[in-house]
């Protein structure tokens, strides 16, 4: 099972598949991103 640190950073995934796409197979544009809290120990 992964575990996640919430105190260190937050990490989430957001996928946007184009409106006008008929194909409901399309892999759209897709980013990840990676926020540090600040909570962390390294400066």
């Amino acid at each position: 099972m992964d575990h996640i640190d919430l105190t260190n950073e937050l990490t989430f995934s957001v996928w946007i598949k184009p409106k006008d796409s008929d194909e409901s197979n399309s892999m759209g544009i897709g980013q990840t991103f990676t926020i540090p809290l600040g909570r962390s120990n390294q400066q």
